[in-house]
């Protein structure tokens, strides 16, 4: 082999997911969510993001649903309970304990305590039990906030925990929220504990306790074994709905900044619970982390920059449960969502609203609408629901009384759009010329709004220059406006005209074969045959394109 050549990859390839070409290619066509959108559209990014979701099973109203894992886990129990599901963990709470002393952080800890529930590791009293203070106890897997108590008291909590968690045998549904990767390791005991020993402990036994930053294969060791005792414990029909949890680190153990150690944390857990869910059928995930990380982190943090707001919270439960729960009738449900989630709960409403009946849509923005006329995104969907029922005078009232911190330029382009629904199309094109004018870059689907607003105006000269900045723009999206105006001159009967539009897209490789269809069929409508041909021998054999027209030009070219 030649220096410089390539070499063929050392060893076998193990991907967590294999697809084949046509798969990929497939996902990258049809998959609703493969981009990430841009400010010149309504988007899932911004200030709230809402990722998109598989959802392969549904949860029955009133069954019961075993929660692990972080505080989530905790709230995802609230939204549960309030809609009439029966959650073990809540129900065999400890007695006289706080509901945070079920937080589990970690994998090892989560399959600790499924281990000792189903009897496939012992729990040795000795050596997860600490005497505090003389005759008070604590146990090394809870929370070093909880008072130190008689040993009697001590070994009954732990009673009741493993029968909590024994509960999963019964439940069809689990969902487990993964916390954190830096965890403290106990030499003795040979187990990781689920919480930082209390200082007290350090002191009495420095050398027993190590801090471990686990590596992905150990966090995905723990995680996997967990799955698989849960297959031969748990119920025949289980479902696992995996999360990480968004919390931060408080603080570090590390030598790092916690911004580094944290990401590295959460970026472990992630990988885990993305390899276990390509693994196990019946393992899915759900995107809280990735809502709560990237949406605008006012909306998002309490000042502590640690704690999740009651907003974000609210929001992402609602929309794991709405997603996940076969749906009921219920008149007070979106009152009810209101309430617990504010804004961001309100606002996903809206827009699921909006895909329902117009009547329903038109009560919904009635009643809510006063209350959250502050609203930029509320105010949003409220307009697009009065352009969807091409309600244009109401649209256009509602957008001049809009709040001032609406997003641009999404804003603008409704605003042209009302416009044009107006037949005010000279205003429309002004608003845009006038957003562009300063020459800040502008994403092609403002171009495309331009240019889609020229057309409806009907300036021939206009339509052209615009086209012309659309292509510089965004000349990755140059044959489709190419197409576009081509056929505004065709369907007005300007066929000679539409002819060099047509050529000029058949440069493009994603829409060449339709462009070139497109000008066999404008040359043969002007009489041009012989280019009509040449033009249709382009025509790459494989492509499925519109059968019945190229047969159509066939049979007329000879």
């Amino acid at each position: 082999m030649k220096d410089g050549a390539l070499r063929p990859q050392q060893g076998t390839p193990m991907p967590i997911i294999r697809l084949t070409a046509t798969q990929a290619n497939e996902y990258r066509k049809t998959n609703a969510y493969r981009s990430w959108g841009d400010r010149a559209s309504p988007n899932r990014v911004e200030p709230i993001t809402r990722p998109g979701f598989r959802v392969p099973f549904k949860m029955q109203p009133g069954s019961r649903i075993f929660t692990v894992g972080s505080c989530f886990a905790r709230n995802v129990e609230d939204e549960l309970i309030r809609r009439g599901f029966d959650v073990p963990m809540r129900r065999m709470m400890p007695k006289n304990s706080a509901r945070g002393i079920l937080n589990n952080f970690a994998t090892p800890s989560i399959y600790n305590e499924f281990a000792w529930a189903f009897g496939e590791a012992e729990f040795h009293q000795q050596h997860h039990f600490f005497e505090v203070q003389p005759g008070r106890f604590a146990d090394l897997h809870l929370a070093p906030t909880l008072r130190p108590e008689p040993l009697e008291a001590v070994i009954e909590r732990r009673a009741e925990i493993t029968a909590a968690y024994r509960q999963a045998a019964d439940c069809p549904v689990m969902i487990m929220t993964l916390g954190v990767a830096e965890v403290w390791f106990d030499t003795v005991s040979g187990y990781y504990v689920n919480v930082a020993p209390r200082p007290s402990h350090l002191r009495a036994e420095p050398d027993r306790f190590e801090m471990h930053i686990l590596s992905f294969d150990d966090a995905h060791d723990y995680l996997d074994r967990t799955v698989r005792l849960l297959q031969r414990h748990g119920h025949p029909d289980l479902r696992i709905l995996l999360t990480v949890s968004p919390v931060p680190l408080t603080a570090t153990h590390r030598d790092e900044d916690v911004i580094v150690a944290n990401c590295y944390s959460k970026s472990a857990l992630r990988t885990v619970a993305e390899t276990i869910c390509a693994r196990y059928d019946f393992v899915t995930y759900f995107p809280s982390y990735e809502s709560v990380t990237l949406s605008d982190r006012r909306r998002a943090w309490w000042d502590d920059f640690v704690h999740v707001t009651d907003e974000m919270v609210a929001l992402n439960v609602g929309r794991m449960v709405d997603a996940f729960i076969e749906a009921v009738e219920d008149p007070d449900a979106v009152r009810t969502a209101v309430a617990a989630g504010g804004e961001a709960a309100v606002v996903e409403k809206a827009a699921v609203v909006r895909k329902g009946s117009r009547e329903a849509a038109r009560a919904f923005f009635a009643e809510f609408g006063p209350q959250f006329a502050a609203s930029p995104e509320f105010v949003q969907e409220h307009v697009g629901f009065l352009m969807d029922a091409r309600e244009w005078a109401a649209a256009h009232a509602a957008l001049e009384n809009a709040p001032g911190s609406m997003p641009e330029p999404h804003t603008t382009i409704l605003r042209a759009r009302v416009l044009v629904g107006l037949a005010r199309f000279g205003e429309a094109l002004a608003l845009l010329e006038e957003y562009a004018a300063d020459g800040r870059p502008c994403p092609a689907t403002f171009w495309d709004e331009m240019l889609t607003t020229s057309l409806a105006a009907g300036d021939p000269a206009r339509i052209t220059a615009v086209l012309s900045r659309f292509v510089a723009a965004a000349p990755a999206y140059a044959a489709r406006a190419h197409i576009a105006v081509a056929q505004w001159f065709y369907r007005r009967g300007s066929i000679v005209e539409s002819i060099p539009f047509f050529h000029a897209a058949t440069g493009e490789s994603g829409m060449a074969n339709q462009a070139w269809l497109y000008l066999a069929e404008a040359l043969e409508a002007v009489g041009r045959r012989d280019e009509a041909r040449e033009a249709l021998a382009q025509l790459n054999p494989a492509w499925q394109g519109p059968k019945v027209r190229v047969d159509r030009l066939i049979k007329v070219l000879g």
